[in-house]
C-alpha cells in the first residue's frame, strides 16, 4: 500500500530584491531528494513562474499539487515587501518591473498567505535569515508573547542562544544555506581575471553591521588590486562566475561573526577565501583555517592579500579543499537529507494542528 506523501508549499519565497543572489529555502532544498523521503516539495508565489503560482484560485493550487499542503512554509522577508509596495523608489519600482506583477496582484497574494494561517489543518512555518533587522546590530529587540515555529539557517548550536533572543518563544529549525544546483554543477571554472572581490553591501555607514567587510574595503581602495567595477549589478549566475573568476575572496561575517550565505556561494565557487577571525561556526561546520580558508585580522589584510596572490600554488590548494568540503558537505542534497526531511517530518507529526498562540 502507498503512503500519501507529506505535501509541502513554500509560498512567496525567493524575491527578496530585485536583482541577484537572493537567499531562499528553495536554493537549500532538492525536490528529488525530498521526493525520496516521501514528501512532494513545491514553490510558489510572485515570480515563481511555475503551474502552481499560476493558479487563479487556492482550490485550483490544490488541485495542483495533489492537494492541500500539509505544511506550509512563508517568508518573513516577503512580508517586509506588502508593507513597502506603495514605496516610490527607484529600487522598489525594478522590482515590480522584474515581477510583472500589478499591486492589485500584490494584495492577492497576501491574501492567499492570510488564507493559509487561518486554516487549521495547515501548519505554518516562517523562514528567517536576517534575524538582526529586529533591532540594530547592539540592540536586541525580542518578540515576546507569541510561540511560532522559525526556520533559519543560524539555528544551529553555535549561534541558536543568538537566535533565541530575537524569536522568543520560537521553536527553532536549523536549515543550512546552500547554492543552485545549476550553479554548483557547473563544471566551467574560467581563467582568473580579478584579483579581489569583496561582495555585499557594506558602504561606510554600514561599518556598525558589516564591520570587517567595511574596513577591508577601505584598506584595500588604494592598493591598486584588479576587481570588478565599483556598483556593478549582476544577474545570479553573473555574481556566481564572477566569484569563479576572482582569485581571492573576503567574507565578512557581520557584525554577530555569523555565516552568512556568501560564505557558502565562495566555497562552491572554488575561489581562495580570507575570513575574519572568530567566526565561531566554522569549528561547527568542520572549516579549519589554513585548509579550507585562510583567517585574517584586519590590520593583517593586505599582507595576508598579498601573500596569496604572490604564492598561486597554496592559494589554488587551499581554494581546492574548500570546494571539495562544500561539495561533500553544503550541496542541497546534503542540507535536504541532514536538515530539510527531518524538520519537516517532525512538524508533520505534530500532534496538534498548530502551535497555541501563532
Amino acid at each position: 500500500m502507498m503512503t500519501k506523501p507529506i505535501l509541502v508549499l513554500a509560498w512567496g519565497l525567493n524575491r527578496r530584491w530585485y536583482y541577484s543572489h537572493s537567499t531562499d529555502i528553495e536554493e537549500s532544498v532538492n525536490t528529488d531528494a525530498c521526493r525520496a523521503a516521501g514528501i512532494d516539495m513545491y514553490f510558489a508565489g510572485p515570480a515563481h513562474h511555475n503551474t502552481v503560482s499560476y493558479s487563479k484560485s487556492l482550490e485550483e493550487m490544490y488541485e495542483r499539487m495533489g492537494g492541500k499542503p500539509d505544511i506550509v512554509f512563508l517568508s518573513g522577508i516577503w512580508r517586509m515587501h506588502y508593507l513597502r509596495r506603495d514605496a516610490k523608489s527607484p529600487e522598489r519600482k525594478k522590482f515590480l518591473d522584474y515581477c510583472k506583477q500589478t499591486h492589485e496582484d500584490m494584495e492577492r497574494y497576501e491574501t492567499i498567505e492570510q488564507e493559509f494561517k487561518k486554516d487549521k489543518d495547515i501548519k505554518i512555518v516562517r523562514i528567517d535569515h536576517d534575524f538582526w533587522h529586529s533591532g540594530s546590530p547592539r540592540e536586541i529587540k525580542p518578540k515576546e508573547g507569541k510561540a511560532y515555529r522559525i526556520v533559519s539557517p543560524y539555528a544551529t548550536p553555535a549561534y541558536k542562544p543568538l537566535v533565541q533572543k530575537f524569536f522568543v518563544n520560537a521553536h527553532l529549525y536549523p536549515l543550512p544555506f546552500s547554492v543552485k544546483d545549476s550553479f554548483t554543477n557547473n563544471t566551467t571554472f574560467p581563467p582568473k581575471e580579478y584579483d579581489l572581490m569583496i561582495p555585499g553591501a557594506g558602504g561606510i555607514k554600514m561599518d556598525a553591521k558589516y564591520p570587517f567587510r567595511v574596513s577591508t574595503r577601505i584598506a584595500t581602495q588604494d592598493i591598486g588590486y584588479k576587481t570588478l567595477p565599483q556598483g556593478t549589478r549582476l544577474t545570479q549566475l553573473d555574481y556566481f562566475m564572477a566569484m569563479r573568476k576572482t582569485k581571492i575572496l573576503v567574507y565578512c561575517g557581520g557584525y554577530w561573526g555569523i555565516m552568512f550565505k556568501k560564505i557558502v556561494e565562495m566555497l562552491a565557487s572554488g575561489s581562495f577565501i580570507i575570513a575574519p577571525t572568530g567566526i565561531k561556526g566554522f569549528k561547527e561546520v568542520g572549516l579549519i583555517d589554513g585548509v579550507h580558508l585562510v583567517e585574517s585580522s584586519i590590520e593583517g589584510i593586505n599582507d595576508t592579500i598579498q601573500y596569496y596572490l604572490d604564492h598561486e600554488k597554496e592559494r589554488e590548494e587551499i581554494a581546492a579543499n574548500g570546494h571539495e568540503f562544500f561539495l561533500n558537505n553544503m550541496t542541497s542534497t546534503h542540507i535536504t537529507n541532514k536538515y530539510f526531511v527531518p524538520l519537516v517530518k517532525e512538524i508533520y507529526n505534530e500532534q496538534y494542528a498548530r502551535i497555541p498562540g501563532e
